[in-house]
């Protein structure tokens, strides 16, 4: 990492072997925020819960799941939770045009959430 991290990351490996210790699946030990995580494993663990309990066991359905998640990392420019979820939906295989290229995505913005679309900007 650079010198002006606060954390360095935990080398793949490293992260793969903390993981695995910690009964984490490798695939998220792959993940930045799970190799910085993982300095702490009880931090990583119950990082690992909640996001377990949230994207794998909650209560909507994926494609749904995924565009809000895009939604507030694209509305908050989170480069990090975007790029992330496009990686999760891709390979969820949900379906959608959100993918081919830059997108402002519509989310009813009551409180309802009757549809959820898409728009390209300009």
């Amino acid at each position: 990492m650079s010198s002006q991290s606060r954390v360095d990351m935990l080398a793949l490996t490293d992260a793969r072997e903390r993981a695995a210790q910690c009964g984490i699946p490798d695939a998220m030990a792959e993940l930045s925020v799970f190799r910085i995580a993982l300095h702490q494993p009880p931090v990583a663990v119950a990082l690992h819960g909640m996001l377990e309990a949230l994207l794998w066991k909650g209560a909507l359905d994926a494609r749904l799941r995924e565009l809000i998640i895009m939604r507030i990392g694209w509305v908050t420019d989170s480069v990090y939770e975007w790029t992330q979820h496009w990686r999760v939906a891709r390979l969820l295989d949900v379906e959608g045009d959100p993918f081919c290229g830059p997108v402002v995505m519509r989310l009813s913005v009551d409180g309802s959430w009757p549809t959820v679309g898409q728009t390209r900007p300009g």
